[in-house]
């Protein structure tokens, strides 16, 4: 436990470890001083923890005092993580990787995804991806951001992602493959890591030629590691 864990203690907040993991780590339960309890999510949510940081204690469970941290933040403080455990924690993945996606979603200009109910807005483009994948429709929004939104709706959702600028083909298809990495990093069902293979990273060229060695390579995580 670190600064922030003791911080919450002195407030009166508890901790409990469950018996639930979130990647590599148990989840944790925060308890309230007025016996409150939630389990902190695995994100970087930010949430703010009433309770006497001015010495005024009129005003401790007003909402006009305590402090704010993320469920992130304290999960990195609580059980000591350093920058590579924590991106394995909050992404399922290495740093190396993190900081390889981060740039490729600069370079197609993706701010953002989601999946969620479909939204209305005037075609601009329309995208056919590969592999079956599906279709893309691209359009702006009244407030200047671009977003490309998958035609199939499944469950009710669809993926949805805003970019800084109208995507073309190649950077609609990037987008898609980004978020399959993520999500599939995110729910374990991916390891970039795949030991005898080496790092997904290390294949030379574009994302998709890295992709393919990933699945060829073993990079879909065994059971129970």
């Amino acid at each position: 436990m670190g600064k922030i864990t003791d911080t919450l203690i002195n407030m009166g907040y508890t901790f409990t470890a469950d018996a639930q993991n979130l990647g590599p780590v148990s989840r944790l339960l925060v308890r309230s001083p007025r016996g409150q309890e939630m389990a902190l999510g695995r994100n970087e949510q930010a949430l703010l923890f009433p309770g006497d940081t001015d010495g005024i204690p009129d005003n401790d469970w007003t909402g006009a005092d305590g402090v704010t941290y993320t469920s992130g933040s304290i999960y990195r403080d609580y059980y000591g993580m350093d920058d590579e455990a924590y991106s394995q924690f909050l992404y399922g993945h290495s740093l190396r990787t993190r900081e390889y996606l981060k740039a490729r979603k600069a370079d197609i200009g993706l701010t953002s995804y989601k999946f969620a109910a479909p939204e209305l807005f005037f075609v601009l483009d329309t995208f056919t991806l590969d592999n079956g994948n599906g279709t893309l429709e691209a359009g702006r929004y009244s407030d200047g951001r671009f977003v490309a939104q998958a035609v199939e709706v499944k469950g009710g959702q669809v993926l949805r992602m805003h970019f800084a600028h109208l995507p073309d083909l190649k950077q609609a298809r990037e987008g898609v493959l980004i978020v399959a990495l993520e999500q599939g990093f995110l729910d374990g069902t991916l390891d970039d890591d795949a030991g005898d293979g080496g790092h997904w990273l290390d294949t030379p060229g574009d994302l998709q030629d890295k992709y393919d060695t990933l699945m060829t390579m073993g990079g879909q995580k065994p059971q129970g590691k």
